[in-house]
């Protein structure tokens, strides 16, 4: 027994026990002998040695703890997110598009007036129920502005159209109709509640006076410019409360620094007209002298740096201390970082009077004395100071409870005005113990429509109870006069809490600055005090609440893109802004037939000035560019844009082909992908990749490439580390349709977006740059995955990361690496590189404007989508596409899996995947290269195809691995030249901007459809000889040639045609710019072969 196990052991006694206690049919007597039987003492031996022994593998297997649910809780809401997103903003574009019907005006109903767009009007007006009132709005000025950031207008930092939100875009989506009248209001009559309305614009009709009558009236017209009675400011002064305030500064700036340098320009009259002074230490003036000194550090100092010694920014504040609602520690903050940025500040100046050249100010020595200083000027913004409108002093004339008041309408605590019935009052206009800031109007504007909203309720409630009173007289017996009874008790209660709404209190959120250097101040309201801070950081707060403030996610997106390009802001975007508001064209162009690189155009480089703020000059003179410095240019575009965007196609092509090599590294295995489950998880991808190409180009037309580009890397590169973490064939197919939904706009955005800066002739060999990618994807595809699928299992046992998982997860990592980057090393357009000398900038833009004779930031419309899709050259390119990708992409996708068939192990297959990719990439870049020079396209689309017959030939009839290898070679040599050369070919020969956009995601999308019969190429039935897959793409091959032999006999025909003139009555009655729009259709246009 000493070697029985422990377990055996107890075994053997729980038996012994057991038997010991079973009931027996036999009497036993004391003495009786005890046996057990041998059957029973052999099978509790076995049963606990079993159980105790070294077999514990018999032992049921604990079950693995589930790890990892938070990263597949985020994948699953992740890609879920994004359809919600994507359906909840198409549903939101389309309410937006699409309003609904609104009630029309109803004639028992009040009529409100409401006077003015302000903040509290727009506040009003957003939030109060239509429905219960006929209201109708009066105002000059047909948008609400968002005068916070009216500052950043004047330097270019933000566009205007940003912050301005049109009047009706909004009071056409009420439940009810409001009437809109662009006037001023001149007289309010308040004994016959009429207002007195002036059509002010341009523009004038028969009738141009009017009235309008009203039973409730708002007033919210704001304040207007106050000048103290000092003369000169409104003569000599600029201020800063319109849109039309911030285009008048922003020119004259301008106007201050070209006139410095000016030819013999004295150096008084330089350090004069240079000199900037701001009058008004609130935050209007505070924010617009940082704005005012950061465009000089940034922009002005490196463009005119002759003027970077003279420039100077002085704020003039009455006051001992700018910023005066602000607390004393941040405004001492404000002072230092003024002084460190050169801003001086002059506080305890009174000014005095204003002339054309000088301030005349009085202020405070250091002995208290007061003394009279001169101070010239080249820009005086006057920042300080509220007035009453003519109509709102007319008002108060009328209304004896108002007439000691001097500086508006004074209210009440429900914002009544005084003396007066059914008349309110908020904003600038009124007098409510509160500061006249946006924050306040805004706020009484929302307590006026709650209160408009209860009036209605009231009213509607107090018409039920006297029904039911009626009802009540009348009733028949005691039952029904009870019942109504107790109805009325229910309606009297919530008359009750109706009318309990409470008077109006100002909520104080905080004060905000921003003062330069990309620093700001912040007071913010914390629970019973106030949290004061300053700095970076507080900027972020600053843009942050700023941004959330906006009237409408348009004004937010806006603002948002303003914000992101403002690095790029400069002298030429306010030069060209100058031009644009005197009604001086950018530039004009002189259109000539040969097509030569000697360009001529108008130079809008000021000269000289005039009083209307034009051009300065009589005639702009010509500037012509030699054949040196186009060359220049072209390389420094080479090796700024063409680089980053091969990369960025590279990791595109990586992350979709990389499934091909996970497939041979076990994911096939892990993820049950038997039968014909691949092929779909292939396909699946396609559909929704070709789904968004055309819309994704019109979307990078609106937003640009610099962000859009740059987002779509980012999203696939999301989707591809995802990928590791799929556990199912389902989870694969939702994973590759996502990543078709971010990689679909990647190929034609990057090829509109390199047709912008390049000229057609040029085109051919970038494109087919950016395009080997594919190619050079491939070669670093096997690379990587031979490397990735070594790492080390990593992860959880519910999710362990190894062999194929980790090819998704560090190549989709190192893709969103790249795409956080990528926006802050594209460029925009070539007026906007900075890599480029304002000289350069003209150049780069105005050989493509004269080439593709249309406008150069056109939009896209119905009729540049016609002009694609019919275009024959287009419809050639786009179906030769579709057959190239065919090839190209069943050969990225089946490589590895061909090569393993012929009996090499992984490894080996994914080693061997890489020399052929890399004789197609320097194959496609060679090609592309004699063709930009040859000025050619058809000939090597329809020469190199024949390659491809050759080698899908040898292995649709060989048998030898060798020479199959060798066929791999010509394949890939023959196939992949021509992705780059269609798409290209399409591009040259669609003129304009917007018709190049919709022309790129055209052939591309029909192109894609190849890549989704490609899918189906290779199936695993066919393995290992694949005859089936290597017919599909030798007949796809025959028909590309036969494709770009057509394409060429067409073109040359055209050509021919439009040279005898045969094509001439196209523009006959046409003007220049009807001719300019005709694009690919004009006569002179040339087609490439």
């Amino acid at each position: 027994m000493a070697l029985i196990a422990p377990a055996a052991k107890r075994s053997l006694v729980s038996a012994t026990r057991s038997t010991l206690q079973q009931p027996s049919t036999t009497s036993l007597t004391a003495s009786a002998k005890l046996t057990l039987p041998r059957e029973t003492l052999r099978q509790s031996f076995r049963r606990g040695y079993a159980d105790g022994g070294p077999q514990v593998i018999l032992s049921p297997t604990p079950k693995p703890k589930k790890r990892f649910r938070v990263l597949r809780f985020l994948w699953r809401a992740t890609y879920i997110s994004i359809l919600g997103g994507l359906v909840y903003g198409s549903y939101g574009i389309y309410l937006n598009r699409h309003p609904g019907e609104q009630a029309e005006p109803d004639p028992t109903k009040k009529t409100l007036v409401v006077l003015g767009t302000g903040w509290g009007s727009v506040s009003l007006l957003k939030k109060l129920d239509t429905e219960n009132y006929n209201v109708v709005v009066i105002s000059p000025r047909n948008y609400f502005l968002f005068t916070p950031l009216l500052p950043s207008c004047t330097t270019g930092t933000i566009e205007h159209r940003s912050i301005m939100e049109p009047i009706r875009n909004f009071l056409r989506h009420k439940k009810a109709a409001v009437k809109y009248y662009e006037a001023e209001a001149t007289k309010i009559d308040y004994e016959k509640r009429i207002v007195y309305i002036n059509d002010e614009s341009e523009i004038k009709g028969a009738t141009t006076t009017n009235e309008v009558k009203f039973d409730m009236l708002v007033v919210g017209v704001g304040a207007e410019n106050a000048t103290f009675g000092i003369p000169g400011v409104r003569e000599h002064g600029c201020f800063l409360k319109e849109v039309s305030d911030a285009q008048r500064i922003r020119k004259r700036i301008m106007d201050c620094c070209e006139t410095a340098t000016f030819k013999d320009q004295s150096p008084e009259e330089i350090k004069r007209l240079l000199h900037m002074v701001v009058v008004g230490g609130g935050p209007t003036g505070v924010e617009f002298a940082g704005e005012l000194q950061d465009f000089f550090e940034n922009d002005l100092r490196k463009w005119i740096p002759e003027i970077a010694n003279n420039f100077h920014v002085t704020l003039v504040e009455a006051l001992p201390q700018v910023l005066p609602m602000f607390s004393k520690n941040l405004i001492d903050y404000t002072e230092q970082t003024f002084k460190e940025e050169t801003i001086e500040i002059r506080t305890k100046t009174m000014v005095k009077n204003v002339t054309e050249k000088y301030i005349e100010a009085e202020y405070t020595d250091a002995a208290g004395v007061k003394q009279l200083d001169k101070i010239p000027y080249g820009l005086l913004v006057w920042a300080t100071g509220n007035a009453l409108r003519p109509v709102v002093k007319d008002l108060m004339s009328q209304i004896p409870a108002q007439k000691d008041s001097r500086r508006g309408l004074v209210v009440n605590e429900h914002l009544v005005v005084k003396g007066a019935e059914n008349v309110w009052a908020i904003g600038d206009c009124a007098i409510a113990n509160y500061a006249p800031t946006a924050q306040v109007a805004s706020q009484e504007g929302a307590f006026l429509a709650r209160l408009f909203n209860q009036m209605a309720k009231t009213d509607e409630i107090q018409e039920e109870l006297s029904l039911l009173s009626e009802k009540q007289a009348v009733a028949a017996n005691k039952e029904l006069r009870d019942g109504i009874f107790g109805d009325i008790k229910e309606l009297q209660k919530r008359l009750r809490r109706v009318k309990q709404m409470g008077p109006f209190e100002y909520s104080h959120q905080g004060s905000l600055a921003y003062i330069g250097s990309e620093k700001a101040v912040a007071d913010i309201s914390w629970f019973t005090g106030n949290l004061a801070s300053g700095g970076q950081l507080t900027y972020l707060f600053w843009r942050s609440a700023y941004l959330s403030m906006c009237f409408s996610t348009r004004n937010r997106v806006l603002v948002i893109m303003d914000w992101m390009k403002s690095p790029d802001k400069g002298f030429p975007l306010v030069i060209f802004s100058r031009a644009q508001e005197s009604g001086a064209p950018r530039a004009q162009l002189a259109i000539m037939k040969d097509p030569t690189p000697r360009v001529e155009v108008r130079d809008p480089s000021p000269t000289s000035s005039d009083e209307k703020g034009g051009f300065r000059g009589s005639e702009p003179e010509l500037l012509t560019w030699t054949d040196e410095e186009e060359r220049r240019i072209r390389r420094k575009l080479d090796w700024r844009i063409v680089p980053l965007v091969t990369l960025l196609y590279l990791l595109c092509f990586l992350d979709r082909a990389n499934v091909g090599n996970a497939r041979i590294q076990g994911m096939a295995k892990d993820l049950n992908l038997v039968g014909y489950r691949f092929n779909w998880a292939l396909t699946v991808f396609y559909f929704t990749y070709t789904a968004v190409e055309i819309p994704s180009n019109a979307v990078l037309k609106y937003v640009g490439p610099k962000l859009w580009i740059p987002f779509l890397v980012l999203s696939f590169g999301i989707v591809s580390m995802c990928t590791a973490f799929v556990q199912s064939f389902n989870g694969l197919c939702v994973a590759r349709a996502a990543l078709g939904l971010a990689e679909g706009g990647v190929m034609p955005g990057i090829a509109f977006f390199l047709s912008s800066f390049y000229r057609r002739g040029e085109l051919l060999f970038r494109v087919g740059i950016f395009v080997s990618a594919a190619s050079m994807a491939g070669a670093f595809g096997g690379l990587f995955a031979t490397g990735l699928a070594r790492i080390p299992r990593w992860g959880t046992d519910s999710t362990p990361i190894h062999t194929w998982r980790n090819i998704f997860f560090f190549e989709g990592l190192i893709t969103i690496a790249v795409a956080i980057a990528a926006p802050f090393l594209m460029q925009t357009k070539p007026e906007e590189c900075k890599f480029l000398t304002p000289r350069e900038q003209l150049i780069a833009a105005e050989r493509l404007a004269r080439e593709h004779r249309a406008k150069a930031h056109e939009v896209v419309k119905w009729k540049h989508v016609k002009m694609a899709v019919f275009n024959v050259n287009n419809v050639v390119c786009a179906f030769g596409f579709f057959f190239v990708n065919v090839t190209v992409q069943s050969f990225s996708l089946f490589l590895p899996s061909i090569l393993a068939d012929l009996g090499w192990t992984a490894t080996r297959a994914q080693l061997y995947s890489v020399p052929p990719y890399i004789v197609a990439c320097l194959i496609s870049i060679s090609v592309a290269f004699v063709s930009d020079r040859t000025k050619m396209r058809g000939i090597y689309l329809a020469t190199f195809p024949l390659l491809c017959v050759i080698g899908f030939t040898i292995l649709r009839v060989s048998n030898n691995e060798n020479l199959k290898y060798m066929a791999v070679f010509f394949s890939a040599a023959g196939a992949f030249p021509g992705g780059p050369g269609f798409l290209s070919w399409g591009l040259n020969n669609a003129a304009g901007p917007a018709v190049r956009a919709v022309s790129g995601g055209y052939i591309v999308a029909i192109g894609s459809f190849g890549a989704i019969v490609a899918t189906w190429t290779y199936l695993l039935s066919d393995a290992p000889r694949y005859p089936i897959g290597h017919t599909i793409n030798l007949v796809a091959q025959v028909i590309v040639a036969c494709l770009a032999t057509f394409g060429m006999f067409y073109i040359m025909r055209e050509n021919k045609l439009r040279a005898a003139g045969k094509r001439d009555h196209r523009i006959e009655g046409m003007r220049e710019e009807e001719q300019d729009e005709l694009g690919y259709l004009h006569p002179e246009f040339r087609y490439i072969q």
